[in-house]
């Protein structure tokens, strides 16, 4: 085995912290979903997200306090790497080719079809948000929702939302 050296700026790429996802916000009525690869659960009911300043879904996020992440399945693929690929800045239609849906209890977009949502209400920290584009949210009391019986998830990601499930 040969061991070899890894640039400074290009470390990251031996760490991952969670698996891609999909963040969506809505403000002042409107809505958008990106493709984000850096979110993952802090503590038991906390969770990260980095949020670059070039995404549009930034400033909803900063406006109205609160994101969805949402946990795309295998069959999704395409539909992140659309919503990943293409900013609302550039292509405000960009959201008709993702199937949303609200639920009654706020006022933010879900997309159809994941294997589960996390609503989460920003933690305000601005050096953080500035400085790092790391945002914290606190999970919302009804936003961690699921939907593995209609979708025959693997058994894998059954047991990590029910670990999220059984932390909040």
């Amino acid at each position: 085995m040969s061991i070899q050296p890894v640039e400074l700026n290009k470390a990251y790429r031996l760490l991952q912290v969670g698996p891609t996802t999909m963040i969506s916000a809505k403000n002042d009525g409107i809505e958008n979903v990106m493709a984000a690869a850096w979110v993952g659960l802090v503590g038991n009911n906390k969770v990260m997200a980095f949020i670059g300043p070039q995404a549009f879904t930034r400033g909803l996020v900063e406006k109205s306090g609160y994101y969805v992440v949402q946990i795309p399945v295998v069959k999704q693929m395409e539909m992140v790497l659309y919503a990943g690929g293409h900013s609302y800045s550039d292509t405000p239609d960009k959201n008709s080719k993702i199937p949303l849906f609200y639920q009654k209890e706020f006022d933010l977009p879900l997309v159809e079809g994941c294997a589960g949502w996390l609503v989460c209400k920003v933690i305000p920290n601005v050096e953080n948000e500035k400085q790092h584009n790391l945002f914290m949210g606190k999970l919302s009391e009804h936003g961690v929702m699921t939907a593995f019986s209609e979708m025959g998830t693997g058994f894998l990601m059954m047991r990590l939302m029910n670990y999220v499930l059984s932390i909040t």
